[in-house]
């Protein structure tokens, strides 16, 4: 996929959690908003790594893709993916790597914003 598809898509993901964070809290379905955000984030990944020709599977996961572009630009580094891997608080949670909490949600919808805005400035132009 080129690097205009998927930064499109990864662009529509990131407004269909930023849409629901919108609602009201009660009725935020948070683990459709946290899905969102990490396809988002996976494909602002995808989409630099498309526009630099840099070779990846499209079933790669997030942590590999954070490893290619680092490799890339250092930049990537400011980045903290560990608020990507949240765990229920209780860890019996039925879905353990997706946040359930409004706060959660909202600050990996910030940080998917601040990355979005850094690979669309530094994504190579036309590919």
């Amino acid at each position: 996929m080129n690097a205009h598809v998927t930064l499109t898509k990864a662009l529509a993901d990131y407004q269909f959690a930023l849409n629901e964070l919108m609602r009201p809290e009660e009725d935020v379905v948070l683990l459709s908003a946290c899905y969102s955000v990490k396809n988002a984030f996976r494909g602002f990944l995808a989409g630099y790594l498309a526009s630099r020709g840099v070779k990846h599977s499209p079933d790669e996961n997030i942590e590999s893709l954070m490893s290619k572009c680092v490799h890339e630009d250092i930049n990537f580094l400011r980045f903290d993916l560990d608020k990507l891997n949240c765990k229920c608080d209780n860890g019996e949670c039925s879905t353990p790597s997706y946040c359930m909490t409004f706060p959660q949600v909202k600050e990996c919808v910030d940080l998917v914003s601040e990355l979005g805005s850094f690979v669309v400035t530094n994504a190579e132009p036309g590919q």
